[in-house]
């Protein structure tokens, strides 16, 4: 484990990208490994993520992130009395019809005193060269112990 992080993190390094920045990206199993394996003073950001095979481990660097607007001020609007809906993707609160439609979960604003802040910006982003590196095929965490797995717990006999 400690050498293909580290030769993820010595790539960036070798890119002239700030290493102290570096956050790890792999399968919650995976996550869970790096974090049990490492040690208290193993303080870099490891984050899980079902969309990173188990022997996959990719290590960004957040210095080398890009981020910029396209010049335009964001556009930022202030509610007291919204309606929110929290669903992905989110719909109309309610459609007549037969049957009529309630969209589900929703919140209100106005009755438990919050304030909504909606912005609306353009921006986009981009990695300088060299602040990702991937390693594949690592060979611990959950891809290395799913071959050891338990025998199957055996049925209890009784004498009668």
């Amino acid at each position: 484990m400690a050498t293909d992080l580290t030769a993820a993190v010595a790539q960036i390094a070798a890119a002239g990208i700030d290493a102290s920045s570096v956050v790890f990206i792999t399968s919650a199993a995976q996550a869970l490994s790096i974090a049990l394996n490492s040690g208290p003073h193993f303080v870099t950001r490891v984050i899980g993520s079902n969309a990173v095979p188990d022997n996959v481990v990719i290590a960004v660097a957040t210095a080398g992130l890009l981020i910029a607007g396209d010049g335009a001020d964001p556009v930022i609007d202030i509610s007291k009395q919204a309606l929110l809906h929290f669903a992905e993707p989110a719909s109309a609160i309610s459609t007549a019809g037969s049957p009529n439609v309630v969209s589900a979960p929703v919140l209100s604003t106005f009755q438990i005193d919050l304030i909504a802040l909606k912005c609306i910006a353009r921006l986009c982003w981009s990695v300088a060269p060299g602040s990702v590196a991937v390693v594949e095929d690592v060979s611990w965490g959950h891809a290395a112990s799913s071959s050891r797995r338990p025998p199957p717990p055996q049925p209890c006999h009784r004498k009668q």
